[in-house]
């Protein structure tokens, strides 16, 4: 696909939400009303010197986190690094990314994306 310069410009992922994860589920994102948003990467730095079990999930409007949901569930990051994935998800209004850490405060999450 050939873009212009316009299209390149209109089309970069920016930061969308940063946050540090907790024992509970907490909304990281979510879609403002009449947008849609498309996630290019999730980046989770540990900045604790043990592993540590991230969650994270998609939820529709309607819906709670739970495993029915979860795009990561216990998944261990290693100690003092930062994993990024990076599979693109597209998201309608109301849509959101939840979070939640086996041990509070040494996950930072960051979303970048693009809304429209």
């Amino acid at each position: 696909m050939n873009y212009n310069a316009m299209d390149r410009t209109s089309n970069m992922a920016r930061k969308l939400a940063s946050d540090i994860a907790t024992t509970n589920a907490v909304v990281l994102y979510e879609v403002p009303t009449g947008m849609s948003a498309r996630i290019v990467s999730l980046w989770i730095s540990n900045n604790h010197n043990n592993a540590v079990q991230v969650r994270v999930f998609h939820t529709r409007s309607s819906e709670s986190a739970s495993t029915s949901n979860a795009l990561l569930y216990d998944t261990s990051i290693a100690a003092n690094i930062t994993t990024v994935y990076d599979a693109p998800i597209l998201m309608s209004p109301g849509d959101k990314i939840w979070i939640r850490a086996a041990s509070a405060a040494y996950l930072c999450v960051t979303l970048y994306g693009e809304e429209r």
